[in-house]
């Protein structure tokens, strides 16, 4: 069965592969697919969770930058015709809502291509070796948004490599696996340092140690515990369980926090656009 999944490389991960293989090798092969599948079905809950987080935010940010140039290009002009019209005079907010609005009437193409030409950019530097650490580095510098990362990574290091391990993948290969399962190139090279180290003979918890930045200490002294008692794959499980019940704690807090700071964020700009545009219009009626 693992040579027939491993010729469907573009379906199957390695890591199910690897998984079916230590099954059938082991005579536990019923067992091992179950792992398998509460493995994929945690990992994409995981990602699930991720990606909801953000759909939220980020439609309300692009329909507030749609609307907003919308009113800075058509509806601002006509309201400045009348001022001038009249000769009303002009608070400094009028001022700054009207400069706004010519530039944007000026510059709209040119803005349109500079950030066609940013997320092109960016998708393109995505794609290479170098452009995407430097988009992980970057990621990971973005408070409480690089936490989560790191947290996220390091749950998916403790099922999948306990996933592995109690599957009966040997340690250097589920390293070398679990690695292919990580999305930030950083956390896949702390793997890839932990794979050489244990097989010289050294321990896995010494290299996540020196790595503290990228995985807390609480998973490094977790496998540290684990190798000392014999129990690394429920030690790992363990440190899985617990840094995914941390991202869904984070993301919880996010939606909660996200939500009113957007509604507060629209209330100003209505509140703002709203006065700098009435206030004339208001003395010229007086």
């Amino acid at each position: 069965l693992s040579q027939a999944l491993a010729e469907y490389a573009d379906v199957f991960q390695p890591l199910v592969v690897s998984m079916v293989k230590a099954g059938e090798e082991g005579g536990n092969l019923s067992a091992s697919l179950f792992a398998v599948s509460d493995q994929l079905l945690r990992s994409y809950a995981l990602q699930k969770k991720l990606k909801g987080a953000l759909i939220y935010p980020v439609i309300v940010v692009s329909v507030m930058i749609l609307v907003g140039v919308l009113l800075f290009v058509y509806v601002v002009p006509q309201l400045t015709s009348a001022f001038k019209e009249f000769n009303a005079t002009l608070p400094i907010s009028t001022k700054i809502v009207i400069g706004a609005s010519e530039f944007l009437q000026h510059n709209l193409m040119l803005g349109v291509i500079v950030l066609a030409a940013a997320l092109g950019g960016l998708l393109f530097a995505a794609k290479s070796q170098s452009g995407k650490r430097l988009i992980h580095f970057a990621v990971l510098r973005i408070p409480f948004a690089g936490q989560i990362v790191r947290e996220a990574n390091a749950a998916r290091v403790g099922q999948t490599l306990s996933s592995l391990l109690s599957s009966g993948v040997e340690v250097t290969k589920a390293l070398a696996i679990t690695a292919d399962v990580l999305s930030n190139t950083y956390h896949k090279d702390v793997l890839a340092a932990a794979s050489k180290t244990v097989e010289r003979g050294d321990t896995m918890s010494g290299v996540f140690r020196e790595h503290e930045h990228l995985f807390s200490p609480f998973l490094s002294e977790m496998i540290a515990v684990g190798e000392e008692t014999g129990k690394l794959s429920g030690m790992l499980k363990e440190a899985g369980a617990f840094f995914e019940a941390e991202v869904d704690q984070k993301i919880k807090n996010i939606s909660t926090i996200i939500e009113p700071a957007l509604m507060v964020a629209v209330g100003i700009a209505v509140g703002f656009f709203a006065v700098a545009m009435i206030s004339p219009a208001y003395s010229l009626m007086n």
